[in-house]
């Protein structure tokens, strides 16, 4: 919860220059608490202004935490489902969206949250190559304010 700066680094494929991109985060608590939400804006190169609006919360009937993440880069919902491990402070999630830079429909990654300390968090995102290895494709350091 609060506001964070961040920046950011993408790849569309293992061997892409990264893509730079930096902006501000503004997490809440929503419904009694059961749900995080956070708003993005940032600046990528070479694009619009970048909007995002993400939820996050614990759904008690499967025992895990789910997710849903739209963009001002595409028209699809990314949605998300996994656990968190308190021993490492990291939350792992597999999510599928449809990609707008490739035109898959179901496009899937694993998400990984880590709590660095009070005041840094990170955010990797991993995806497939076209030979099915898996690559980052985004990684994400936050700084709260």
């Amino acid at each position: 919860v609060g506001t964070w700066t961040y920046t950011a680094l993408w790849w569309m494929a293992p061997d892409a220059e990264p893509q730079p991109m930096s902006g501000l985060s503004t997490n809440s608590l929503i419904f009694s608490g059961r749900f995080l939400k956070q708003e993005i804006r940032g600046d990528a190169e070479g694009y619009p202004p970048f909007e995002g609006l993400g939820f996050t919360g614990y759904d008690n009937i499967r025992k895990e935490y789910t997710s849903v993440w739209f963009d001002s880069m595409a028209t699809g919902i990314m949605t998300g489902a996994g656990q968190f491990d308190a021993a490492t402070q990291t939350m792992t999630m597999q999510s599928d969206f449809s990609c707008p830079m490739t035109g898959e429909t179901h496009r899937k990654s694993r998400e990984v949250w880590t709590i660095v300390d009070p005041t840094h968090t990170t955010y990797e995102s991993y995806a497939s190559a076209p030979d099915g290895q898996e690559f980052k494709s985004m990684e994400i350091h936050y700084t709260r304010q």
